[in-house]
This record gives C-alpha cells, structure tokens and sequence, in this order.
C-alpha cells in the first residue's frame, strides 16, 4: 500500500517491472504446474484505492479474477487481509477463491498495537480457513516493518508455501 502514499504509483509499477518483477494491477496469469494442473494468480490493487479515488487504480476483485477458472487452483494477492473480507463477502467473486496471500499487520510489530491490530483486521497472522467460501487466508508478518526499525512483539518472516493442488 506504500506505493500509494510515496511518489507517484505509476512510477512504482514501471520500476518493479524493471526489475523483472510482475506487477498485477486489478489482472491476473495462469501458468501450469509440472503435473500439468493450471493455477490462476490474481492481483488486486491495495484496499486503500477504493478511499483514495485515484484515476485508474481502485481494487477490482471482480476484473482481476476475470479469465480465472473453476478448474485452476486461484491465488489472491491482497496486501490487506481486510481486503479478502471484501471479496470473500462479494457474492460475484466468493467460492472462486481457493487461496488469499495477504501482509500488512506485520503481526502487531509493537506489543502495544497487537490489540488494535486484532481489533481492526478480520485475520491478522497466520493460515485460516473460511468455511463459507472454502477459501484458506494466509497472512504473513512479512520481513520488513513500518515505522522504526523495531519489533516488540511476533517476528519477521519469509512464507514458503506449497499448494499440493486444487482438491
């Protein structure tokens, strides 16, 4: 979401993509797994866009999942996890949803935000499962942090994920 409040987002995308880095503004890819099963990664703009009204960017759960199938396994990326809130509670987009990717609490970072960041986020650290839409929720503390340079409470991390499939 910090491409949004520093410098100008357009400017963000065209350097990650210099960096051979895929930015998934609203789209999404499918690629093939070597057993030959076919994954749709989806990407939204962050959920700060639909308060921001900036020309162009505005998450659109529903276009970035268009082209997706039933029979690929979807990966969500949504850097908020209140933003999987929004397109799990979407009647057009739940059920097509097998896996949401989100960050952004940084699992509290301070000991003294942890309850507000419980209070304020539908998931805040870690694998959920969504019955109502069969949908898992990973939300990871991440590496970096916001503010200063410090943790007091949870830790950094680096997610390493394997999806066995779409069962």
């Amino acid at each position: 979401n910090h491409e949004y409040y520093h410098g100008n987002v357009e400017e963000w995308f065209t350097f990650l993509r210099g960096c051979n880095i895929k930015v998934l503004h609203n789209e999404n890819f499918r690629l093939t797994t070597g057993k030959g099963e076919s994954v749709c990664m989806a990407g939204i703009d962050d959920l700060i866009t639909l308060k921001l009204h900036m020309h162009g960017h505005q998450m659109n759960p529903r276009k970035a999942l268009a082209g997706c199938q039933k029979s690929d396994l979807v990966v969500l990326l949504a850097h908020q996890p209140n933003a999987a809130r929004y397109v799990l509670s979407d009647p057009a987009t739940n059920g097509n949803v097998d896996v949401v990717l989100s960050g952004h609490t940084h699992n509290g970072q301070f000991i003294f935000f942890v309850p507000f960041v419980h209070l304020a986020n539908a998931w805040t650290h870690g694998l959920y499962w969504n019955v109502p839409t069969n949908t898992h929720i990973l939300v990871s503390a991440g590496v970096d942090f916001f503010g200063p340079p410090v943790r007091t409470s949870g830790y950094c991390e680096v997610v390493r994920l394997t999806i066995a499939g779409k069962s």
